[in-house]
């Protein structure tokens, strides 16, 4: 019962790195609410259970059918995490066969919304250090404003559409 699927695979530079959480984690629920498997990541969409036993041969064979399409669109979820990720093996992730969408996704959360107080106390640093002096090209200071602001966003410091970049 299983059918292709194209599955979206970021550019590397868009997958997710060490400082790109919130921007990363933004774009994959864009595109799991769009492919309407957003319940397959917080487990609202579960999968059938058995049917009882002596239950009719045509309510087991839906049952089964059902179960086969929940199982194919939770590996989309799962592989659409799964792929998004520049380097898997360091991840920190368990992604052992048989482990669901959900529980990728509650791991993977789990590891990166940690708020590490240090690193946001380093970004809030490195944002505050940017400051123009006479004589300084304004582009080029602008410019590396904005980027000190992206680093800023993606640790959590601030949040995104609080500040225009």
């Amino acid at each position: 019962m299983s059918e292709s699927y194209k599955i979206l695979i970021f550019p590397e530079s868009q997958q997710l790195g060490q400082a790109n959480w919130q921007n990363w984690k933004a774009k994959i629920l864009a595109i799991v609410r769009v492919r309407k498997l957003y319940g397959y990541f917080v487990g609202t969409i579960t999968r059938p259970v058995d049917s009882s036993p002596g239950a009719p041969a045509a309510t087991v064979e839906a049952v089964r059918a059902a179960q086969a399409v929940w199982d194919d669109q939770d590996q989309l979820a799962a592989t659409i995490i799964i792929t998004n990720i520049i380097d898997l093996a360091s991840s920190g992730l368990n992604i052992d066969e048989g482990r669901t969408a959900c529980q990728i996704w509650t791991q993977l959360t789990a590891l990166r919304e940690k708020r590490d107080q240090l690193t946001v106390m380093n970004a809030e640093d490195y944002l505050k250090a940017c400051k123009w002096q006479t004589g300084m090209d304004i582009h080029s200071h602008i410019a590396e404003l904005r980027r000190r602001l992206r680093v800023a966003r993606d640790v959590g410091l601030i949040r995104s559409g609080s500040l225009k970049s």
